[in-house]
This record gives C-alpha cells, structure tokens and sequence, in this order.
C-alpha cells in the first residue's frame, strides 16, 4: 500500500507527474483520469487550475471500470 500513497502524493506536481507516472484522461469525462500501479487503478478528478485531487476510487483492473 506504500506504493500507492507515494505515487498519488506524486500527483501534487500533476503537470509534470502525468508525463512521469502512468496517468491517462479517460474518455467521455472532462476531468477524470486514471493512475496504473501495477493491477490496480487509482480514479481521480482534476478541478480546474487548482490543485485539487479527488480520489474517486481504488481496485483492480477487471472491477475498477464497472
């Protein structure tokens, strides 16, 4: 679980972290986007200019989409 907080604490530089960490905007959402650690995925909403990171949810692959 360590990895994970240290790559979403990673999230703050978020302009330079998408280009570093596996970050993707998904499609059809105009500020949600998603981290991959490993088998799991981190949802999470980028509002505005602000920093604001809101984690939506955690799992695995094959659950975190549905």
């Amino acid at each position: 679980m360590f990895l994970v907080e240290h790559k979403v604490y990673k999230l703050k530089n978020f302009d330079i972290a998408k280009n570093v960490l596996d970050v993707k905007k998904l499609k059809w959402f105009d500020n949600l986007y998603r981290l991959r650690i490993w088998k799991y995925r981190v949802l999470f909403e980028k509002q505005d200019d602000k920093l604001v990171i809101l984690l939506l949810d955690l799992g695995s692959r094959g659950d975190i989409y549905k």
